[in-house]
């Protein structure tokens, strides 16, 4: 399956690809056993992201690149600890080593950046090489859960970034799948999670164990973190949603020499 940009416009077709042969010498060769769809997917689809001047640089392209996989053939020069028949999850950044922020050790941010499914094709097939160094050993029996390991790695990140600690308020404005994740990681460090987002049907699905509140449109989000923490505003505001409104809204409801983290 691979998204196609049409006239101005994005398609998406099931078409036969080439299979590939066997893995590279320093890669895997996998079959994707379960992939995740994220919001970034649906705006690549739509060409809101990733384009360069010469759209045809990146499209058509297969999808995918929040998933786990069946390793089938392992390149002759990759580290040990792979075998055929292994469940493997897959980080889908490629970063170039050289950039400032590679050597500042924040390859996500790599200037020269290339991700499986965007830059190059992605998991929505029924086999690919991924570099063995982007492949993770998990023993994970369901492949759904494998392939959450992606964006969970966002979440624990993001609880790293924040130094969240024990016995801490954190509000996380948001209640998506990062979000929700960002919770779970948060509540696993021991702290006290208050999760908000406007959609009652997010806050509905929610089962991580975090408290919960519905915001509107004029709400005193402020006074009401206050209320839950017992009178002092959060030390830790995560955002979580990408919409520029709750990134300012951050700044207002975090303690005096608290962290503020946009995901």
């Amino acid at each position: 399956m691979r998204a196609a940009l049409t006239r101005g416009r994005s398609v998406m077709d099931v078409v036969d690809v080439p299979e590939p042969d066997g893995a590279d010498a320093r890669g895997l060769l996998v079959r994707p056993d379960a992939v995740g769809l994220c919001g970034s997917d649906f705006h690549y689809f739509h060409g809101d992201i990733g384009l360069t001047d010469d759209p045809d640089d990146l499209y058509p392209r297969i999808q995918g690149h929040e998933f786990s996989a069946i390793v089938e053939d392992v390149g002759p020069d990759c580290p040990t600890g792979f075998a055929a028949g292994q469940r493997v999850a897959v980080w889908p950044v490629s970063a170039c080593g050289r950039c400032r922020c590679c050597r500042i050790g924040r390859e996500n941010a790599c200037e020269n950046i290339s991700l499986i499914g965007i830059h190059v094709d992605g998991a929505l097939q029924e086999l690919l090489r991924v570099p063995a160094h982007q492949a993770f050993p998990v023993a994970v029996e369901e492949p759904a859960l494998a392939a959450f390991v992606e964006p969970m790695s966002i979440a624990v990140r993001t609880v790293v970034r924040g130094r969240v600690e024990a016995d801490e308020h954190v509000l996380v404005l948001g209640a998506g799948p990062i979000g929700q994740a960002v919770a779970i990681a948060a509540l696993d460090r021991g702290a006290r999670v208050l999760l908000v987002d406007r959609v009652a049907e997010r806050l509905e699905r929610s089962a991580c164990g975090a408290d919960l509140a519905l915001a509107a449109d004029g709400d005193d989000l402020a006074t009401r973190a206050r209320e839950w923490t017992g009178g002092e505003l959060p030390e830790v505001v995560i955002e979580a949603t990408g919409a520029k409104e709750p990134m300012r809204l951050s700044l207002d409801l975090v303690a005096a020499a608290g962290r503020v983290v946009v995901v």
